[in-house]
């Protein structure tokens, strides 16, 4: 009975580090390092989707495939 609890928290702890990690490189490797820009969408100006990165307000448009470069 202990080991069954003992190993779901220990899961649990892997997910929620993975998480934290997942949220602290993102903007570490992919923006600071990297150069990608994590956009939200601002709307459609009449020819494309423009957006601004969350990190560092730097405008973004969309691409045909649905990803974000800066203007």
């Amino acid at each position: 009975m202990v080991l069954p609890t003992i190993l779901t928290i220990i899961v649990l702890a892997v997910i929620a580090f993975l998480a934290l990690a997942n949220t602290i490189f993102r903007k570490e490797w992919g923006h600071d390092i990297m150069g990608w820009h994590d956009c939200t969408s601002d709307g459609f100006d009449g020819a494309s989707m423009t957006g601004t990165c969350r990190w560092c307000g730097a405008k973004c448009l969309m691409d045909s495939q649905g990803n974000w470069f800066e203007k």
